[in-house]
């Protein structure tokens, strides 16, 4: 997982969605930086966001709110595919339930 001066250098602002409900958004990177410091890594800096999710304790794992960063595979060079090759299942790789609220 990256740190936030590792994505700022790639782009401003990183997408976001759940996997689970239509919630969507975008996160700019420099608030993130300014929050966290540009050495957190991305998973810590954005672990509350889905904190007003209804669905993020939810008693089911599969029903648990699941968010991912939809353009982080192709920000970190991984070519499309490759995930799927290794069996990691997307959405949910990047973020694992922790992100939401715009």
């Amino acid at each position: 997982m990256p740190t936030l001066h590792q994505l700022g250098r790639l782009t401003r602002t990183l997408d976001v969605a759940c996997a689970r409900c239509p919630r969507r958004g975008r996160l700019s990177l420099a608030r993130l930086i300014r929050e966290h410091g540009s050495e957190t890594m991305l998973r810590e800096a954005t672990a509350d966001l889905n904190a007003d999710c209804p669905n993020r304790e939810a008693w089911r794992i599969q029903d648990r709110c699941d968010v991912y960063f939809p353009e982080l595979p192709r920000l970190l060079g991984v070519p499309e595919g490759e995930l799927a090759e290794r069996g990691h299942r997307e959405p949910g790789l990047f973020g694992e339930g922790r992100v939401l609220e715009f």
